[in-house]
């Protein structure tokens, strides 16, 4: 089942919820990366749990009838989003995208958006739009990739009619 926008609830986290984003990424994490070792999981644990991290942030969670499907961070100052977690029960439904466009639609028109994404996800935040800005590397054990997302538009700007100026010779 894919869900639209208009059948899910993104809104930004009081700051008492955010102890329960923190433990809903911890578990996604866990449990959608397999491959991790032991290691990964707490050196994850550690980063996402370190004091003034969670506070360092703006959160947001997506909510379906009542229940948190998916979580994101985001510094706005920096414009750079920080973790996008979506429960593994529901992935592959869109929940992902519809946090990302929302993440757009607030912070997009301050300019670029930022973030380092698990290389073996780089599909699909390319689908999204994103650019890698980097070669990957290891962090925390992980293979990562810092990446980038602009709108076309504000480098490239649609031409009007009356911006087109064509001469009778490049008419054949």
């Amino acid at each position: 089942m894919k869900f639209t926008r208009d059948q899910v609830d993104f809104r930004l986290l009081k700051e008492e919820e955010k102890d329960d984003a923190i433990q809903f990424c911890i578990k996604v994490f866990t449990e959608t990366y397999t491959e991790n070792t032991q290691e990964q999981n707490d050196q994850f644990v550690a980063a996402v749990t370190r004091p003034g991290y969670k506070d360092s942030m703006v959160m947001y969670g997506l909510f379906v009838e009542g229940q948190m499907l998916g979580v994101t961070g985001f510094r706005p100052e920096t414009n750079y989003w920080t973790v996008l977690y979506v429960d593994v029960k529901y992935q592959g439904c869109g929940l992902a995208k519809i946090i990302f466009r929302e993440l757009i639609d607030i912070y997009g028109q301050r300019g670029p958006i930022y973030g380092i994404a698990k290389y073996n996800n780089l599909g699909l935040y390319q689908h999204w739009g994103m650019v890698p800005t980097d070669e990957p590397r290891v962090i925390s054990g992980m293979k990562v990739i810092p990446v980038v997302y602009f709108k076309l538009d504000d480098y490239f700007p649609k031409k009007t009619d009356g911006d087109l100026q064509i001469s009778q010779g490049d008419v054949q």
